[in-house]
């Protein structure tokens, strides 16, 4: 009687560290994952104010070639013409964001 109901309370008590321990992983895989989760975001605001950075000066750039391009030469011209392009693939390189 007294060997049933040890081992009946030796069972639980192995349950209820099982229970216990697969909480506390649980809860740190969860915490784990917060913190990668966090960190992405900080690096995904950090990526979008570099590229409102870098493209506020291209487009000011952009817009003084077009304006520029109207005033000049055909050789000249053809110049500008690669300069815009080339403007326009680094904005379009950008993540939008």
């Amino acid at each position: 009687m007294i060997a049933t109901v040890l081992t009946a309370a030796s069972l639980i008590g192995m349950g209820i560290s099982t229970m216990l321990k697969e909480h506390l992983i649980e809860t740190a895989y969860l915490k784990l994952e917060l913190e990668r989760s966090e960190k992405l975001k900080i690096v995904s605001q950090i990526a979008a104010s570099v590229a409102h950075e870098v493209r506020n000066p291209l487009t000011v750039v952009k817009g003084f070639l077009q304006l520029l391009k109207e005033s000049v030469d055909d050789k000249k011209k053809d110049y500008l013409i690669i300069a815009l392009e080339e403007l326009d693939r680094a904005d379009f390189s950008l993540p939008i964001i």
